[in-house]
């Protein structure tokens, strides 16, 4: 990664996560029974690297949505949910 983002429009960010998303779906419908043992551990830790790298994102747009003013705006916004973000 460089000193610029590589995502500059929501279009590009979008589409990364349909795309991101749709790989993660093909994981999940992944034959583990064919792997061999050593495979399906490497497989977990991919997994879960996979997690630490989304929780990451939703940190930074947390971050950001409060840094802009905009979790103030959703939170006001009878459209948004408690559970959209993070309550119960």
């Amino acid at each position: 990664m460089g000193d610029s983002p590589a995502i500059t429009t929501a279009e590009q960010a979008d589409n990364l996560a349909k795309l991101v998303l749709s790989g993660i779906e093909l994981l999940g419908e992944a034959a583990l029974y064919r792997f061999g043992r050593a495979e399906q551990l490497d497989h977990g830790r991919n997994l879960e690297e996979l997690n630490r790298a989304l929780h990451a994102g939703r940190v930074a747009w947390v971050r950001e949505l409060e840094n802009s003013g905009a979790a103030t705006d959703l939170m006001h916004d009878p459209r948004v949910t408690a559970s959209y973000l993070g309550g119960h």
